[in-house]
């Protein structure tokens, strides 16, 4: 009896450890993404100040990063570009605001034997306040049919973006300007930017450069139903063999 007693808690805890394996595998892919963000959500700054937004990449454990592009969203009645310094995750890094009024940002690996992993700082864009109010940034991010969109590429030989849309475009940057000595709420703000090589983009340069083609729809949806379908079908031979173990 005392056999059958210990062989029964050791099912039991063999249940508990696969159930706890599962729940965890749906925990951390429901949080790695590949997707694009700022420091915070909020920055407050003076009339006489400059505003240094730091953009960061967030990528899968053993994402192989080949390249990026990032398109940002602003309104150049609150801010207006100074210059874009490259940041620690790319060798080269370009930049400038384009005749449509985007911020282009673009990270590039030179190097074909080697990619980007993990996450890190693409570039960082400093704004001069040009009037007091709120404003907010955003990444333009709409998906591989269009080409002035951000992008996350994979693949030397055959690049693949794997952005994931919906979790980059939810990553908005609210800026709260302000007269100099005016009382504010503090906020959020970033910490000093990476010591950098001097700045790619002087207001005054123009043009829309071509972003990086890809040539697979954004990733997302596809990964999160296999992964639940998969755990889905773990939990029902769960169920089924705890059944046969106490009939």
């Amino acid at each position: 009896m005392i056999h059958s007693f210990i062989a029964l808690r050791l099912r039991d805890l063999f249940a508990v450890f696969l159930f706890t394996s599962i729940f965890l595998l749906h925990t951390v892919h429901a949080f790695a993404v590949n997707n694009l963000s700022y420091d915070g959500a909020n920055k407050s700054v003076t009339m006489e100040e400059t505003l240094s937004v730091p953009i960061n990449i967030q990528t899968d454990d053993g994402t192989q990063v080949i390249g990026a592009d990032v398109w940002l969203l602003v309104d150049e009645s609150f801010i207006d570009v100074q210059s874009i310094e490259p940041g620690e995750y790319f060798p080269t890094v370009t930049g400038q605001k384009t005749s449509t009024g985007k911020i282009y940002i673009a990270g590039i690996l030179e190097d074909t034997t080697s990619a980007s992993t993990g996450d890190g700082t693409i570039a960082t864009v400093l704004f001069t306040p040009k009037k007091t109010g709120t404003t907010q940034i955003r990444f333009d991010c709409r998906g591989n049919n269009v080409s002035d969109t951000s992008k996350i590429n994979i693949n030397f030989q055959n690049p693949q973006n794997v952005i994931d849309c919906s979790s980059t475009v939810n990553n908005v940057l609210t800026v709260n300007i302000t007269q100099v000595g005016a009382q504010t709420t503090p906020t959020p703000t970033d910490g000093a930017g990476p010591t950098a090589t001097p700045a790619v983009y002087m207001p005054g340069d123009g043009g829309e450069l071509t972003p990086t083609p890809s040539v697979l729809p954004d990733s997302g949806f596809f990964d999160y139903t296999v992964y639940y379908a998969l755990s889905g079908g773990a939990l029902l031979g769960l169920g089924g063999l705890m059944r046969r173990l106490y009939q």
